[in-house]
């Protein structure tokens, strides 16, 4: 019978070759390695040890699979459209500005320079990249976080080489077992209630970012105002948020009858950065 040469873990007695088409064994996990039920809370007999094996994530062949998931992934931009009109329209606009999130997170705690364009001026902030999120990148300088929106972020300079060997994929690889659990059987619940790994999966937008400042003294520059408004974050939603001025300041807006004496209200549009103490 002809032989062909694989790498099938299980063939060992064979040296790693198999018959040609024949079947060839997923990973082979040995009996020593302990089996921990992936951190199942039922109580179950004590296992007699005994060599396992991974099983295949389908039963599909894997051309039959690749589309498949092709059809998954366009139905699930559709429903994202759908879901959040906010979003670019374009799915390929989509997948360009994921894509620069991607980017940016391969250069987190690099020290970078960013200069941001405001309306007419150009403002350099240097600092170490702490996140990106779906539209956003957070930089760390002395004693402050910034908040800069990727359409206001001219160019963006650093000395990280090895950014592009960056796997996102992986960022989850090494998460305790129970949690690993947790996450594939509560997806919604656990992923939907930590923005680490809502921004991990999907990317999280700045104004779910910045929900867990509420109630923060903020700065904010915008580009129309020479100096930061600085004020109490008090509202947030897709398109603006309103701040609580301080008391010496008299940064009201004018012919705007929602907004109070001593509050403002901001589109997300006119920021130009965004500045909370560390």
């Amino acid at each position: 019978m002809e032989m062909n040469q694989c790498n099938c873990p299980c063939h060992h007695s064979m040296e790693n070759s198999c018959p040609q088409r024949g079947f060839c064994c997923p990973g082979r996990i040995p009996a020593h390695v302990p089996n921990d039920r992936f951190c199942s809370p039922f109580v179950c007999p004590e296992p007699i040890p005994t060599p396992r094996f991974n099983s295949p994530n389908s039963p599909l062949p894997p051309d039959e699979l690749n589309q498949l998931q092709v059809c998954l992934e366009e139905i699930n931009d559709t429903l994202r459209t759908i879901g959040n009109p906010n979003e670019p329209e374009e799915p390929d606009q989509r997948q360009r500005q994921r894509q620069l999130q991607q980017h940016f997170r391969a250069l987190r705690c690099s020290l970078v320079k960013v200069v941001v364009d405001c309306q007419d001026k150009e403002i350099e902030i240097l600092g170490i990249l702490e996140e990106a999120g779906a539209n956003f990148i957070q930089v760390n300088t002395l004693g402050h976080k910034k908040f800069i929106p990727f359409e206001k972020i001219c160019t963006l300079k650093h000395e990280n080489f090895q950014a592009e060997t960056f796997e996102h994929e992986q960022e989850l690889l090494s998460i305790d077992t129970c949690i690993r659990r947790e996450i594939t059987f509560n997806f919604g619940e656990i992923v939907g209630r930590s923005p680490e790994l809502i921004n991990i999966f999907f990317g999280i937008p700045l104004h779910l970012f910045l929900l867990s400042f509420l109630g923060c003294e903020i700065q904010v520059k915008t580009e129309s105002d020479e100096q930061l408004i600085s004020g109490i974050l008090c509202l947030i939603d897709e398109n603006q948020f309103r701040l609580q001025l301080d008391q010496e300041e008299k940064q009201v807006e004018e012919n705007n009858p929602y907004n109070g004496e001593g509050a403002r209200t901001i589109n997300f549009n006119a920021v130009c950065y965004i500045s909370i103490d560390s």
